[in-house]
């Protein structure tokens, strides 16, 4: 397959992929914090209503963006593992694009949970699930 081809499947398959899972985009209704977004005032818009905006970021991120992103390269990587054809570097390509995907999720989710564990010592154990403001 010509370098033309591999760039135009790419292409093809990330925007089906992005088709998709556009939808789950829009299931997230606000990531601006809801007392700072309702009423733009000083008093609302203070350090806790920007930290609640970054863990509304950071969970969008985690939860719809990261699996949306898995999901479309564990199907590239089949995909070129199933038209490889018998070459074995596609097939090595394919495994390799499923490994990547598979291990930088992991290493999203540990990163989460290590600072997750770091809110919990440092924070009075509330997590960031619970911010004390």
């Amino acid at each position: 397959m010509s370098i033309s081809k591999t760039i135009i499947s790419t292409t093809l398959l990330l925007t089906i992929g992005l088709l998709l899972f556009l939808p789950i985009f829009y299931t997230q209704a606000s990531l601006v914090d809801e007392t700072c977004a309702q009423n733009p005032s000083a008093a609302n818009c203070n350090l806790c209503a920007l930290l609640r905006t970054g863990k509304n970021i950071i969970n969008f991120l985690i939860y719809t963006i990261a699996p949306a992103l898995v999901g479309i390269f564990v199907a590239y990587g089949g995909i070129m593992f199933l038209i490889s054809g018998g070459s074995e570097e596609k097939v090595t390509a394919g495994k390799d694009a499923i490994k990547v995907a598979i291990t930088g999720y992991i290493i999203v989710l540990l990163s989460w949970l290590i600072i997750q564990e770091i809110f919990l010592v440092f924070a009075k154990n509330t997590g960031w699930a619970k911010l004390p403001c």
